[in-house]
């Protein structure tokens, strides 16, 4: 369980700084608004990690898989 609350913590940071760097090409974003994205995305990234983890029980081997193509998706959707 412990892998799967960390990577979507992880997930969850990622996201919340990718939409702050997309408002940013659009004409920017406040502090208040980027602290409260990324810091959000965390808060939901252990949400969801928990609700996961205590839900599936995944391996640690589900879970990196998962994790790794996650990584890579989101990098090409981001491209």
């Amino acid at each position: 369980m412990p892998p799967t609350i960390s990577s979507s913590i992880r997930f969850g940071f990622a996201n919340g700084a990718l939409v702050v760097g997309l408002a940013a090409l659009q004409g920017g974003i406040d502090d208040v608004g980027a602290f409260s994205l990324i810091w959000g995305g965390g808060a939901v990234g252990l949400a969801t990690g928990l609700a996961v983890g205590l839900g599936l029980e995944p391996s640690v081997a589900e879970e990196r898989f998962v994790e790794s193509l996650g990584i890579w998706l989101g990098g090409l959707s981001t491209f």
